[in-house]
């Protein structure tokens, strides 16, 4: 899906933008119609494939590790927390509907002669073909959509090609590099067909524009009308805007192409506001990458390469260098283990074991009592953690007390809330009859959550109406279950593994050993592990979880 999303997102603004003359040529027509159809046959049909297995058959966890194979909760699930709406439209056939409407038109008798494009409607070809292409694959412009796709299916790619297949010198900075190329190459490819694409469809001849322009789209002054801009070869056009694109986002200027009307004027500047976010975006990208990355790597390298050098001068066996550069990359790369005392750390790191977890294994289930603290050293690790929805107060007024209430106005409330709320107006009750009983308003009723649910609702439905799922992702030298190991306290959190994972573990039995030698550490252990963690990487609520293909 990944490849049939990228083509969609480069094909369908290259032939609104620059195919019109390829598109409408009578002795094209073949090739064309070939096209289209191997377009449905191919990509329409794959990505209605993928919808029928979103909605019946992909199997999603929720936030208690459980999977879910039922039909009717994966549709449910998919319509609520997926891109349901976003796919069906991406699917519309809009361009059959005017195709249908031409072959009726003909049929019925209605056939215009061979004109220039400006003369006929926009639905009859304008050499006397079958309809006007160009505007039959402006119509399926809602395949775009699927751009909403496109990092989740590269995340996924990346991490199977990094954990599950563990490429040999693929690493993740070399794919964070070829994921900002290729977003960068991807919105000037998008530019470069706005740009040309208005340019050449407000076009009249004899109008000035940048199109017939001498030096802007061919050197010399060759380009005077309409015929002769279609006979400039496609790839020339496309590269000279696609310079003027590069230009546009990476110096924020015109580059060497003007506008010369006011359609042009317009485009060109919605080119240069969208130049400046892809702009900012990009050197953010690259400030992140090397601020963050390369020169944490190069402090690190710097020291390896200083031990490395000691251990080879005085003959070490290869398992100690081995061991040794696991050590260092825990001791230096964790911020666990740079907050605490240089000893205590190198106690906790000899007590660590190591695990491996394979895709969506449930490492941690919400509600256990299990104590132990994880460190990933390689792959992917998704946080599910449940919190709870702000609670809305609404009241209603009720005739008598012991009506049953509805869920017409559809409240919804947490329960240990709806406690609080009846345990205060129980109290204010009372006072307000020792008071004076006479003059007591109609008694008021909060909601309860259980009456929300329909008569054969169960658990679930009052959780979705109580608490709300935030995602968090963990990787390499990240570390989760701190909270559990320190206070004893049950899991509050599910975390499921996205792919072949490894991991160290420190369990509380030797945890509590270790602070027998250091008991001064306990207190120093909340303070640097739990009260000054750095804000993890959050998904927002509307994520899909990991899901797989039910076998």
């Amino acid at each position: 899906m990944l490849t049939v999303t990228t083509y969609y997102l480069l094909s369908t603004p290259l032939q609104i933008g620059f195919l019109d003359g390829v598109l409408n040529n009578a002795a094209y027509e073949p090739f064309v119609m070939v096209w289209f159809a191997m377009e449905y046959f191919i990509a329409d049909a794959a990505c209605m494939i993928d919808f029928v297995l979103h909605c019946r058959y992909f199997v999603y966890q929720t936030s208690t590790g459980e999977s879910v194979t039922d039909p009717q909760r994966i549709a449910h699930h998919y319509w609520s927390h997926g891109w349901y709406f976003v796919d069906v439209l991406s699917m519309l056939p809009l361009e059959l509907v005017m195709f249908a409407f031409v072959v009726g038109l003909r049929q019925a008798g209605y056939a215009p002669p061979a004109a220039t494009t400006s003369d006929w409607p926009l639905f009859f070809a304008p050499s006397g073909g079958l309809v006007n292409w160009h505007t039959f694959a402006f119509l399926r412009i809602n395949r775009f959509l699927r751009v909403v796709h496109l990092h989740p299916l590269s995340d996924k790619l990346q991490r199977f090609l990094l954990y599950d297949r563990q490429l040999r010198g693929l690493t993740p900075g070399i794919c964070y590099l070829f994921r900002l190329a290729l977003d960068f190459s991807m919105g000037t490819h998008w530019l470069a067909c706005l740009f040309y694409g208005v340019s050449y469809l407000a076009y009249q001849d004899g109008e000035q524009s940048w199109l017939t322009t001498p030096d802007m789209l061919v050197f010399g002054d060759g380009v005077r009308n309409l015929t002769d801009i279609r006979q400039v070869p496609i790839l020339q056009s496309y590269l000279r805007t696609y310079h003027f694109s590069i230009g546009a986002i990476t110096t924020v200027c015109y580059g060497d192409i003007l506008p010369m009307n006011a359609q042009e004027t317009i485009v060109t500047m919605a080119v240069i506001f969208i130049s400046v976010a892809i702009f900012s975006m990009l050197s953010g990208s690259f400030y992140k990458y090397f601020d963050m990355e390369l020169g944490r790597r190069a402090e690190y390298e710097e020291k390896v390469a200083q031990v490395g050098h000691f251990l080879r001068f005085h003959r070490f066996p290869t398992d100690t260098w081995r061991q040794m550069q696991v050590y260092f990359a825990l001791s230096w790369n964790v911020a666990l283990f740079t907050r605490c005392d240089p000893k205590f750390a190198q106690a906790i790191i000899a007590a660590l074991q190591h695990e491996f977890f394979v895709r969506n294994d449930v490492i941690i289930q919400r509600g256990d009592m299990e104590r132990s603290l994880y460190i990933v050293e390689s792959g992917t690790v998704l946080i599910s953690a449940v919190r709870k929805r702000n609670a809305q107060t609404t009241e209603a007024t009720e005739p008598e007390a012991d009506e049953p209430a509805t869920a017409d106005d559809g409240v919804s409330v947490s329960v240990n809330e709806w406690v609080a709320v009846k345990v205060r107006a129980s109290v204010r009750m009372r006072k307000s009859k020792k008071v004076s009983p006479s003059h007591v308003s109609p008694p008021k009723r909060q909601r309860s959550v259980v009456s929300l649910m329909s008569p054969t609702g169960t658990v679930s439905d009052i959780n979705d109406h109580t608490e709300r799922e935030m995602k968090i992702y963990k990787g390499p030298f990240d570390y989760f279950g701190e909270r559990s190991l320190l206070f004893g306290t049950p899991r509050n959190a599910t975390c499921i593994a996205l792919c072949v994972t490894s991991l160290f573990v420190l369990t509380s039995s030797r945890f509590e050993a270790i602070l027998d030698e250091f008991p001064h550490e306990r207190s120093n252990s909340v303070s640097a592990w739990v009260m000054t963690r750095t804000p993890a990487r959050l998904q927002p609520d509307t994520t899909n979880y990991p899901q797989t293909q039910r076998e």
